[in-house]
């Protein structure tokens, strides 16, 4: 479940200069906010770069590639909102002038411990968007008449005790896209798999480190949607002005197999039918 962050004034503003090769949607993208120009070679790579640098922006950003002025620009880009890899903002065409704007987890879990009755979640106090993501999932719980206990951390030495506070309280745990619960999977997975308890997460990397599954973006397909959006707009066959807003359209499942079986959790068919399995 990941819910929109907004993005700091001048963050989320890109300029980027496109060039026409054989193998695609390449060039060169800049930000002045940060500092940064670095090329990419593929709109997923783009897609990711500027993903990690709005993640960076907040710290001390290291540049890439250091420019001393940015290169002329075809188009603008500017990210308002963000949904972890799926944007809300505005695109500007620099040369033709045309603006144009770009717009679950809980049933998962259900499927794979349909005995939940309530569900603990752990996040960053300090993290707004991880507070945002707690909210739509207590108002999806509510409808389900699901209870949500929250225990909230300020750095990862809390991770352990705010674990096991909802031992013997909760029946599943649930992580949000949340920095700090990210580097510190281990130290979360260590508590809840002694007691049992399923941890499904915001995205796939806490999955990976541990977690049980996760619904999310499939970052690829994301791409490649994009790219058919952008295929559109530079061939002539769409009008920016006119395009509808779209979002992800097809999402992933992804479960670890190790952390199910130490977990006594049988992951039924039809999710791994459709599901990436790792161990």
């Amino acid at each position: 479940m990941q819910e929109n962050r907004s993005i700091a004034p001048g963050l989320g503003a890109f300029r980027l200069t496109l060039q026409s090769r054989e193998n695609g949607f390449c060039g060169y993208v800049y930000s002045a906010a940060l500092g940064c120009r670095a090329e990419f070679t593929s709109l997923a790579r783009l897609i990711v770069l500027l993903e990690e640098w709005m993640n960076t922006a907040t710290d001390s950003p290291v540049p890439e590639k250091p420019s001393a002025a940015a290169a002329p620009a075809d188009v603008e880009l500017e990210v308002r909102l963000r949904q972890h890899y799926s944007w809300q903002g505005q695109l500007r065409d620099l040369k033709g002038g045309a603006v144009f704007s770009f717009h679950s987890v809980l049933e998962l879990l259900l499927q794979l411990a349909p005995q939940t009755k309530t569900i603990g979640t752990i996040y960053s106090s300090s993290e707004v968007n991880s507070q945002l993501q707690v909210d739509v999932l207590k108002k999806l719980a509510v409808a389900k008449g699901i209870n949500v206990i929250e225990a909230t951390v300020s750095t990862v030495n809390d991770i352990q005790q705010a674990a096991h506070s909802l031992i013997g309280k909760v029946d599943a745990v649930y992580v949000p896209t949340d920095n700090v619960m990210a580097s510190s999977m281990p130290t979360l997975v260590a508590v809840t798999d002694e007691a049992k308890l399923p941890v499904i997460c915001g995205e796939s990397d806490p999955v990976r480190a541990g977690g049980l599954a996760t619904l999310g973006i499939d970052y690829y397909k994301l791409g490649e949607q994009t790219g058919v959006m952008a295929a559109e707009i530079l061939s002539g066959k769409g009008k920016p002005q006119t395009m509808p807003i779209q979002t992800q359209k097809e999402f992933k499942i992804v479960v670890n197999e190790t952390t199910a079986k130490r977990n006594g959790i049988t992951i039924p068919q039809d999710i791994l039918a459709k599901a990436e399995v790792v161990k």
